[in-house]
């Protein structure tokens, strides 16, 4: 018997005669007068598994007896073997300790034998439903993953997603491709098209923008372009948005394309940031609290 797990779908696939061989099929279905349905295509050679079960099969086991046994034995210790490979993936994952947002321990990860991080690579990446990559990729990925340099900020596609690390952290995320952020002005709309994503704006009780300080005036969603400053405690001086950036460990990546809410030519809001502390929502009056999500 064997089990199909397809998490991606959400939806397992139970075979239970899968290593049933065909003669004892054949036998039961004839001691038990129930009619054999044959699909056609099953004896078209194009197919590879026709092929090989119509003509690679038979010759081999001419040549050794118990052949298709054999390769049939391979294949369910193969299929455990990957099943444990699975379970040390999982028990690696766990002791990196993974967050919420499915982030991992670089300093941990680099702890690995080269065989047990790419075997947890491609659990990752098969767990985020990305196309698997080539062995050599991934033995490149695993290099560049382990330079002291990727700590910085460090970005590789693999195809469909994209494998990162910065800081003390690593994790798999969409590839996606790279949007120009240009100025829009924002005029009230409950959410607003940036950069391949989405900048929301949410209403609220004592929390983001002030709502009086929106109204009636020109506000702009404009990218970084550098050298701007924010104020974030009233008791201390406005800093740089580099600065900013880093201490909220945004990776290098993301803060080009990082909105930024200007009113009247001032600057309000950073995301990932915060509020500038003179257009912060006092309590008990109505704020506007932008949210981005890089994803549409």
């Amino acid at each position: 018997m064997r089990v199909w797990d397809t998490r991606a779908g959400g939806v397992a696939i139970w075979r239970p005669l899968l290593d049933v061989p065909r003669r004892d099929l054949q036998a039961y279905a004839d001691e038990h007068a129930l009619l054999w349905v044959e699909d056609p295509s099953n004896q078209d050679p194009r197919f590879s598994r026709n092929f090989l079960r119509l003509e690679v099969l038979p010759r081999l086991e001419a040549r050794q007896a118990g052949a298709s046994a054999a390769l049939a034995r391979t294949g369910r210790l193969c299929a455990e073997a990957a099943d444990l490979l699975d379970d040390l993936a999982d028990l690696d994952l766990a002791a990196m300790g993974g967050t919420d947002d499915h982030r991992f321990n670089h300093s941990m990860a680099l702890g690995l034998t080269s065989p047990r991080l790419r075997n947890v690579l491609r659990r990752v990446l098969h767990g985020a439903g990305a196309l698997m990559p080539d062995e050599e990729r991934l033995r490149e990925a695993e290099r560049q993953m382990r330079q002291e340099t990727a700590a910085a900020g460090w970005r590789l596609v693999l195809g469909s997603h994209a494998l990162c690390v910065y800081r003390d952290a690593w994790w798999i995320e969409p590839a996606g491709r790279p949007v120009m952020a240009v100025p829009q002005v924002w005029a009230g709309e409950p959410r607003l098209a940036w950069a391949g994503g989405a900048v929301a704006f949410n209403a609220a009780v004592g929390q983001g923008i002030a709502a009086s300080m929106l109204h009636g005036v020109c506000c702009e969603i404009r990218p970084r372009v550098g050298g701007e400053r924010l104020r974030l405690r009233s008791d201390g001086p406005a800093r740089s948005i580099k600065n900013l950036l880093q201490e909220a460990a945004i990776p290098p990546w993301r803060r080009r394309s990082l909105p930024l809410l200007w009113v009247e030519g001032r600057l309000a809001w950073v995301a990932g940031v915060g509020v500038d502390v003179a257009f912060r929502c006092p309590p008990g009056e109505p704020g506007v609290v932008p949210d981005w999500s890089a994803t549409a």
